[in-house]
């Protein structure tokens, strides 16, 4: 490092510190945001079922999946898709991924009583791995 001088009348002179990212950085939340929201989009948004099925697979199962904000954005797919068998996996997802929110726990128990049997065949397996009786 090269010497800092002080110039007479005592003010430092010493020049903003510059910082070089490296070529091809991308911050964390910019990465984040590209890599994850085609998929909530496709979740929330696309009419096929099988289309909210390969996005809700591929939010689990990337790099993000640990994150609050996709494990928020399934367990809002799990409470309020329109088809069971989309509610089911993410309920099956979020197993996976050990969410043990108080409020997933509550909706596991209550969705083991669907209508659907999708829906409630995963929350029991939920239950079954994930509340102690």
């Amino acid at each position: 490092m090269p010497p800092v001088t002080v110039p007479p009348n005592g003010a430092s002179a010493a020049p903003p510190i510059q910082v070089v990212l490296p070529v091809g950085y991308v911050p964390p939340q910019v990465a984040f945001d590209r890599e994850v929201q085609p998929f909530v989009i496709a979740l929330q948004s696309m009419d096929a079922p099988s289309a909210r099925l390969s996005a809700a697979k591929a939010l689990a199962g990337g790099r993000h999946s640990s994150t609050e904000g996709v494990k928020s954005v399934l367990f809002q797919a799990a409470q309020q898709d329109p088809c069971g068998e989309v509610r089911a996996a993410c309920i099956t997802h979020l197993c996976g991924l050990g969410y043990f929110t108080p409020q997933f726990l509550g909706h596991i128990r209550t969705a083991c009583d669907d209508t659907d049997p999708f829906v409630r065949d995963a929350a029991k397996a939920a239950c079954e791995k994930m509340i102690r009786k």
